[in-house]
């Protein structure tokens, strides 16, 4: 970890680990351990929202949040256990908490990791996730650059 956040392990962690590692294991079994930077994670989402508690930017009125719903999927992601499933039911269930989210509406959603792209295909935990996705490097990080809300207000 660094900070509060999950990171790779240096290279005399990798080093460390890998020696503890074959000192454990049984007679016979070949571990290779790895490391690496969090996969990334794709959104498309409808927000409807409740016009008295947040703009149409996402942001609380009064004040005391500017990214509640960006906030409430990275922290989802970070309660996620290492090499835990992202379920996106889930994520939608915890988006249901953030005051002001009337219905959060995932339209898309996609993984990637290393080198690969969104739009690889035949690639474990690569490309679209239907339902539920483990990250390749354990852990998943929110992709800022990627991630796209439409908040619309909410009437009944």
């Amino acid at each position: 970890m660094v900070g509060n956040e999950l990171a790779p392990l240096t290279p005399e962690q990798l080093t460390a680990f890998s020696a503890y590692m074959n000192l454990v294991s049984d007679a016979g079994t070949t571990i290779i351990p790895s490391t690496g930077p969090a996969d990334l994670l794709k959104l498309k989402m409808d927000v409807y929202y409740d016009a008295l508690v947040l703009n149409p930017n996402g942001e609380r009125l009064d004040g005391s949040d500017t990214e509640p719903v960006q906030n409430a999927i990275r922290n989802y992601l970070k309660s996620i256990k290492f090499n835990g499933s992202l379920i996106l039911d889930s994520l939608t269930t915890e988006l249901k908490k953030v005051q002001g989210v009337e219905i959060p509406v995932i339209k898309e959603a996609y993984s990637k990791f290393g080198t690969y792209s969104y739009d690889d295909l035949n690639v474990q935990n690569v490309g679209l996730i239907n339902a539920i996705r483990v990250a390749d490097a354990g852990y998943m990080k929110l992709d800022e650059n990627n991630l796209f809300i439409n908040f619309i207000p909410y009437t009944e």
